[in-house]
């Protein structure tokens, strides 16, 4: 993945000239079946891939389980002035952040390996 960031830069040379070739395939498109095929296809790529990202999406809220129990946790005891929850190292690691703790200001989160209750 630390690859990946050097990628990013060429991203948006990739996306004008393929916008280029596209908008040169649609003013021709009505001059051969070749630049219709090729506009079908266009189209038919942009919709499998926001269809994908619907489906990845999905699967992503559904990877991290850490998220909807701290929620759950959230709602079910909200109301409730003083909490002190304990954070281990698996939860951490699987989707609890730091916007998910809504009680800041009255409940204490305690990530350290040795918590003792108080």
């Amino acid at each position: 993945h630390k690859e990946l960031r050097f990628v990013f830069f060429a991203l948006p040379a990739i996306n004008a000239h393929t916008a280029i070739a596209i908008a040169t395939w649609w003013n021709n498109r009505k001059k051969s079946i070749i630049h219709r095929l090729w506009i079908t296809g266009c189209l038919a790529g942009l919709f499998l891939s926001l269809l994908a990202t619907g489906v990845f999406a999905a699967a992503a809220h559904s990877n991290y389980p850490t998220g909807e129990a701290i929620a759950h946790l959230n709602t079910q005891y909200g109301d409730e002035s003083h909490k002190s929850v304990h954070i281990d190292v698996y939860s951490s690691m699987n989707g609890l952040t730091r916007f998910q703790k809504l009680h800041c200001n009255n409940w204490s989160y305690d990530k350290s390996p040795l918590f003792y209750n108080s």
